[in-house]
């Protein structure tokens, strides 16, 4: 199979696990996997503890995201950040993209962090931060991780070079508001 036709293939989502609603939310830094050629391309070394990931999002309806990365341990200063993310209430669900972009950016901006980089991904549940970041956000050290580039296991196949460019990303993966069923009696 070409790499053409890979781009075409949907993920092979056996291969993802999803987090138990009561873990979240969760600092992950990843990438978004959107075809098996993401997948046939991309490795992380084993000893970072790489997983594939089923995240939620919702945008009219539940939505899978499928994400490709580590787990990141948050500094005590941003726990309350992401537990404010988590609530999936900090903003207006209906109100358009651009509005959402800016509360966003205000809530995290008090916490001096910018999604500048990343706000194309900012959805219901999925709340990204500027890469910049990593060193801050993180409570154990990765230089060497970082310099290394988790030493990525990028196949050397036929792919062209641009396809070895990698998109690393920071997200608070949190509750979506399709996590909360409304039940009402009559």
């Amino acid at each position: 199979m070409n790499n053409l036709e890979l781009t075409e293939q949907p993920v092979t989502t056996k291969k993802y696990d999803i987090f138990d609603i009561s873990t979240l939310p969760k600092i992950w830094l990843g990438l978004r996997m959107k075809s098996r050629f993401d997948e046939q391309r991309i490795k992380i070394k084993k000893k970072y503890n790489p997983q594939y990931i089923t995240h939620f999002k919702t945008e009219g309806q539940m939505e899978p995201v499928y994400m490709y990365g580590i787990e990141i341990k948050p500094k005590p200063r941003y726990k309350s950040l992401i537990n404010v993310l988590n609530t999936a209430t900090f903003c207006t669900p209906r109100a358009h993209f651009n509005d959402q972009v800016k509360c966003y950016a205000h809530i995290i901006g008090e916490f001096e962090l910018t999604c500048t980089t990343c706000y194309r991904y900012l959805s219901d549940g999925i709340y990204p931060i500027d890469i910049q970041y990593l060193r801050d956000i993180s409570s154990k050290t990765l230089d060497k991780e970082i310099e290394s580039g988790f030493q990525l296991l990028v196949k050397k196949t036929d792919h062209p070079w641009y396809a070895n460019l990698l998109n690393f990303n920071l997200f608070v993966l949190g509750q979506t508001s399709g996590y909360q069923i409304d039940y009402h009696l009559t």
